[in-house]
């Protein structure tokens, strides 16, 4: 079916995005987190930047009968902040809900939801 081959397609642009060292996992449905690492002088729009261009890469690239869209939540977690993954994952899912909802009023009706529209983003 399409929404599962839309999940692979996204795991596949994620598994792309990221390096070996980061950690990317699916929480179900078409939901995935990544646990990623940076440096202190790292711009930390770096990777949602090098996910945007995979995502456009693979609709020029592929004839799907869909496009794969991402809505991101992305946060910094100083580390010597003491965190649960759990208030991360809370954190992270709120800043992906605001990105879902300025992405979908930016789009007006030439938005269009896919299977994998939907996935939770990074934590650094």
């Amino acid at each position: 079916a399409a929404g599962d081959q839309a999940i692979i397609d996204a795991a596949t642009v994620l598994r792309t995005t990221f390096r070996q060292s980061d950690i990317l996992a699916r929480l179900g449905g078409d939901e995935f987190v990544i646990l990623a690492t940076s440096t202190d002088n790292e711009d930390e729009k770096v990777p949602s930047l090098r996910l945007e261009a995979n995502i456009d890469a693979f609709n020029n690239r592929q004839s799907r009968p869909y496009k794969l869209s991402i809505s991101l939540g992305m946060l910094r977690k100083p580390s010597n902040q003491a965190s649960t993954i759990d208030s991360l994952l809370v954190r992270a899912d709120r800043q992906m809900y605001l990105h879902k909802q300025h992405k979908k009023a930016g789009a007006g009706s030439e938005h269009t939801d896919s299977a994998s529209d939907q996935m939770t983003g990074q934590l650094f």
